[in-house]
């Protein structure tokens, strides 16, 4: 069986999630003003945050979804139609000044759809990062089932997959 690039799900236990909160703070570093994170509406009944991630086919995370959902569905569907136009995406790199680190964002029709998957120390690593992204996103295969995140789980702990 060949590995190659996947799109994974993630479901945070309650849209109000501690480490879905971290989630969001790095797409709002990343895309600043030029991002809207799309969320789910305050008030609906908590069924939980949806997001999805892209994979190497070596387990590194190449970068994230930009959107939260209330919904696998959505976020599956998220995930496909951003596959299918991957290569009309436009890069954006971005610079944050205080900690003089990299990161980058691409988005379709000038809506955020993919950030960085974390910040780099170097514009190689940002630019190598944009390649492994682009080049992944198209051929990526989606993977069935989510991996639960629990608030109360370290950042070291396990997460279940359902």
């Amino acid at each position: 069986m060949t590995v190659g690039s996947r799109i994974v799900f993630m479901r945070f236990a309650t849209a109000r999630s501690p480490k879905l909160q971290l989630w969001i703070d790095h797409f709002e570093r990343v895309a600043g003003n030029d991002g809207a994170l799309v969320a789910p509406v305050v008030g609906a009944p908590d069924d939980g945050a949806y997001v999805w991630h892209l994979i190497s086919a070596n387990n590194r995370m190449l970068a994230r979804g930009s959107r939260v959902h209330s919904a696998l569905t959505g976020a599956i569907d998220d995930a496909s139609r951003l596959q299918s136009v991957a290569r009309e995406m436009q890069f954006r790199l971005v610079f944050d000044q205080y900690r003089g680190l990299y990161g980058w964002y691409a988005s379709i029709e000038g809506i955020v759809a993919l950030t960085c998957a974390r910040w780099y120390v170097t514009e190689r690593d940002r630019r190598s990062s944009i390649e492994h992204a682009e080049l992944s996103l198209s051929v990526a295969v989606l993977r069935p089932g989510t991996r639960i995140v629990q608030p109360e789980n370290s950042s070291s702990a396990r997460s279940s997959i359902r």
